[in-house]
């Protein structure tokens, strides 16, 4: 891995902890992080082999507004 992708790799698991916490404290509006969170792994699955399930992953964070186990979930969003 280059330092571009492990830069990339840093800033999608900074923006997917501000997402998740975003979803546990109610924040309604996250459209500019997702897209920027969406954008941060188009980039990396590009450029490396990385691998991401998009559809489960909007899966998962849904799961986050309703959800009373969020550190479950939270974990799961991670390991995607």
């Amino acid at each position: 891995m280059n330092a571009q992708n492990a830069k990339a790799v840093i800033l999608a698991y900074y923006t997917l902890n501000d997402l998740c916490f975003g979803k546990v404290i109610g924040e309604k509006d996250s459209q500019k992080e997702s897209l920027a969170f969406e954008g941060v792994l188009l980039g990396l699955a590009n450029e490396s082999n990385v691998n991401v399930n998009f559809g489960e992953l909007r899966i998962k964070m849904d799961k986050l507004g309703v959800e009373v186990a969020y550190e479950s979930v939270v974990e799961e969003s991670r390991s995607i």
